[in-house]
């Protein structure tokens, strides 16, 4: 979560996180805004949580204590519909790790889990993405993929962006382990600027 560490402003920052999982990436937001209060003590920064399956948000109710925060909004829906039905350069961050784009179904582990997830990783999606994000913003998304996979930066910059790829080696545990040979963790940064 180094990734999204002191990237926002004071005030006004209205993000949107595309799948809750654990909730670390929504609990590392909510901490970081705890710490950006007001001389009043007061934050105007909030963060909206999409999640498709509510035992997700079931789990994360049981185990957070920003569950219940004031600036903490969770939305059991689908991250595509909630992003094409979003007002233009509404949010000044998105975040999202929905699914694996990279992968082929010669390793179904990690192909795509939800088919109807495939429609997010189209020119169509990241130009709506790049809509409802405000200028001098950044949205930060990752995925698994196969090392000689395409990119898909061209994709995000066709869209609008300008943008940054990352690969990291994927470990399905935690890092004593030794790395997959097949698979990398890609993080993209993607940044929309004024014209």
């Amino acid at each position: 979560y180094d990734i999204i560490d002191n990237l926002f402003s004071l005030e006004d920052n209205n993000v949107l996180i595309g799948g809750l999982g654990s909730g670390c990436t929504t609990d590392s937001v909510l901490r970081q805004f705890h710490n950006l209060k007001d001389e009043r003590g007061i934050t105007s920064n909030k963060v909206t949580t999409v999640e498709l399956f509510r035992d997700y948000i079931d789990l994360y109710e049981d185990k957070s204590i920003f569950f219940s925060h004031n600036n903490n909004n969770i939305i059991e829906a689908d991250f595509y519909d909630h992003v094409n039905t979003s007002p233009a350069e509404e949010y000044s961050s998105i975040f999202f790790q929905i699914d694996n784009w990279g992968c082929s179904e010669e390793d179904p582990q990690y192909m795509l889990w939800e088919k109807n997830n495939k429609r997010m990783y189209s020119l169509k999606f990241f130009k709506q993405l790049h809509s409802i994000l405000k200028p001098n913003s950044c949205m930060i998304f990752c995925c698994l993929s196969e090392p000689l996979n395409n990119s898909f930066k061209e994709t995000i910059i066709d869209a609008g962006f300008r943008a940054y790829e990352e690969r990291r080696p994927y470990y399905k545990g935690d890092e004593k382990q030794m790395p997959y040979d097949n698979l990398d963790k890609v993080i993209y940064r993607c940044y929309k600027f004024k014209k």
